[in-house]
């Protein structure tokens, strides 16, 4: 009777210990870490709260960050979605909702990782130590002397500071699912049934459904899995986890539009140009593909278990710890996969330690006293941790909340331009537009990121660097800039001369070192009537030489010129009224997407920063309707995850006939 409850009570005792970790995130609404992204996720979760339950596969567009992109593009969704349920079940706001569902996630990271080393090595013993290893001690901090100095102290829990003090909650989320998805392919494997394939399948897409760090961590660890099984067995193991993954991804295709990843694949080579490939790093790569195959040949003759967590510990550490150790990055954000490494280094020494240790009684005594007393140091240290890092934060005292009351308040439908935390929180406290946000992974125009760093930098812009950020600011849409001063709240003064607007625009607002400045527009209205030929032809080299922006930005601020509304009937409708003398067309400051369709007759073109040009066969009075549907590749995704939900509930039902018969 013990032995069988033995794995029901491990995995209770080690979800007590990360509750007993981590129960203040269950209570708390706004955490005092004003600068991180979490914010960005409560306004996610509460766009989608709003949009439900009729949009709630197809969100349209989003409008209020970046200067507009795909719903679908904003952010890998589930974890949003379950945020979004929670809040509207239990009538929390979103960002209480957030943190409730991310500590359970956090709470259950370890009983995962148990439940997937029970499976590989079948001792309760074995898994229960990484479990609890895991909950307490952080690989990383050891190994990666600015992780320690980040969190304060090595002895302090690494999974939750990144989680909530950088709002990395989502890959923390992801890697709690990670172990599940190798134990449920290992499961599919050897039962090989719709119901286990189904489930190996929607456990492996699970992890990209929520972060893209941690699905890179999962291709490690598939390949990892892959490798470590018998070489006879790897034709079948590479097809298994080929088919599951591709049937993970046609059940829930629609979540996960291809052009989304190219897009974030593409932004990344400018996000991170030090992950890029180079001739230099190639000596790197070489190790790298020589050093697998020799590791695992090296542990021919170890047990699966151990061959799976060496190979996965070696992958995810030869990612990170080049790049904190040497600043040799071999992929994008190279030093965040530091958070993945930690699962395996942990499994891998806890497997190699019960295979070379010969366990006597009294061995066994020693082990279990010395690892309780670490846990109950460590239990200090962590609560300690936690308690200083879990605390509530009074976000109405804040410039973020304050600024975005008053744009809210004021400003109507306009485009606004919030820096720094401000734009992290203002989706969340308001509901205007705005000109950035998060995260620069999903823009459809890098340009945005040049004009953000022209104006917060003034690099080389000299005497003209009011001139050249007011020309950004018009050329945008922007009709109300925030700046915040030294003397701010706001954590990250991105503005290096916030004085600069001072008597040149018209100030509206004035709180301490935080102002809002009205700027001057022939309309707030994002359509505008132009001629072909004043278009936006070429992107001005280094953000500061304007002159491609002038004929443009002349002809949207002449008052002379007939005015254009831009109304959104919904968030996927457009509709725009308006006057076209002959041989004029609409630009829209708003970005160009093959997923806009219009009226019949109407071209949709785009310019050269990205705005979309509509240019309807009328004039004079010329209405036009726009409608976002994701265009084609919407529609295949759409035919593809019906048709993978049919083809499972047939596969099912056959399979209950055989088994009949």
């Amino acid at each position: 009777m013990r032995k069988k409850h033995a794995p029901a009570l491990a995995a209770f005792a080690l979800l007590a210990l990360n509750i007993l970790v981590a129960w203040r995130l269950f209570f708390i609404e706004h955490i005092i870490h004003f600068g991180s992204v979490e914010p960005v996720f409560f306004a996610i979760a509460k766009a989608i709260r709003q949009r439900w339950p009729g949009d709630w596969f197809d969100l349209g567009w989003w409008a209020q960050s970046s200067v507009g992109t795909p719903f679908a593009y904003t952010y890998q969704p589930l974890l949003h979605h379950v945020v979004a349920a929670t809040a509207a079940l239990s009538n929390w706001s979103e960002a209480r909702a957030y943190h409730v569902v991310l500590a359970t996630f956090y709470c259950f990271g370890p009983v995962t990782l148990f439940a997937l080393a029970l499976r590989l090595t079948r001792s309760v013993g074995a898994s229960f130590t990484a479990g609890l290893l895991y909950t307490f001690l952080s690989p990383s901090a050891f190994l990666i002397p600015l992780i320690a100095v980040d969190m304060g102290n090595r002895w302090f829990a690494r999974r939750l500071h990144t989680a909530t003090v950088w709002g990395d909650g989502p890959n923390v989320a992801a890697l709690t699912l990670l172990p599940l998805a190798i134990l449920f392919l290992d499961r599919a494997r050897e039962r090989r049934t719709p119901g286990a394939w189904a489930l190996a399948a929607i456990s492996i897409i699970s992890v990209p459904l929520i972060n893209i760090p941690a699905a890179i961590a999962l291709a490690t660890a598939l390949v990892a899995y892959a490798l470590a099984c018998d070489v006879r067995e790897w034709p079948k193991a590479w097809i298994g986890i080929a088919g599951a993954g591709l049937g993970g991804f046609a059940l829930f295709a629609i979540w996960l539009p291809p052009s989304s990843l190219l897009l974030t694949a593409a932004n990344a080579q400018w996000m991170s140009p030090e992950g890029r490939f180079s001739v230099s790093k190639l000596p790197y790569y070489l190790l790298f593909a020589v050093c697998v195959p020799v590791i695992r040949l090296l542990l021919t003759r170890a047990s699966f278990a151990l061959r799976f967590a060496a190979l996965f510990a070696f992958i995810t550490a030869a990612v990170a710890l080049p790049a904190a150790w040497f600043h040799i990055d071999l992929i994008g954000q190279a030093q965040r996969f530091h958070v993945a490494m930690e699962m395996p280094i942990i499994l891998t020494i806890v497997l190699v330690g019960f295979a070379l240790v010969k366990w006597t009684p009294g061995l066994r005594i020693a082990v279990t006293v010395g690892l309780a007393a670490i846990c109950l140091l460590q239990l200090s240290n962590y609560w300690r941790f936690a308690k200083n890092d879990l605390r509530e934060g009074d976000v109405s005292d804040r410039a973020e909340f304050k600024i975005a009351r008053w744009m809210d308040a004021n400003a109507g439908t306009d485009r606004i331009y919030a820096p720094g935390a401000v734009s992290l929180w203002f989706n969340y406290l308001a509901r205007q537009p705005q000109l950035i946000g998060c995260c620069d992974q999903n823009l459809l125009m890098p340009i945005v990121v040049v004009a953000h760093y022209v104006l917060g930098s003034d690099d080389g812009a000299g005497d003209r660097a009011a001139e050249i950020s007011i020309a950004w600011l018009q050329v945008m849409g922007v009709h109300y800039a925030a700046v915040n001063g030294p003397l701010s709240n706001e954590p990250y003064k991105d503005f290096r001369h916030p004085e600069k607007f001072k008597g040149i625009l018209k100030e509206v607002w004035h709180e301490g070192d935080d102002m809002i400045y009205e700027v001057p527009l022939a309309s707030p209205s994002l359509a505008h009537v132009v001629r072909p030929d004043e278009l936006i032809a070429s992107v001005p080299e280094n953000g500061l030489r304007i002159e491609p922006l002038e004929k443009y930005r002349a002809a949207i601020l002449d008052p002379a010129r007939p005015q254009a509304d831009l109304t959104w009937t919904s968030t996927r409708d457009i509709l725009i009224h308006g006057t076209l003398p002959a041989g004029h067309l609409y630009s829209l400051q708003i970005p160009y997407h093959v997923g806009w369709r219009a009226d019949a007759g109407v071209l949709i073109a785009h310019d050269a920063l990205g705005f979309m040009t509509v240019e309807p066969q009328c004039t004079g009075p010329c209405d036009v309707h726009l409608r976002y549907d994701g265009g084609i590749e919407r529609t295949v995704l759409r035919y593809v995850t019906v048709l993978a939900w049919l083809t499972l509930a047939v596969w099912f039902v056959s399979a209950a006939r055989r088994r009949r018969v």
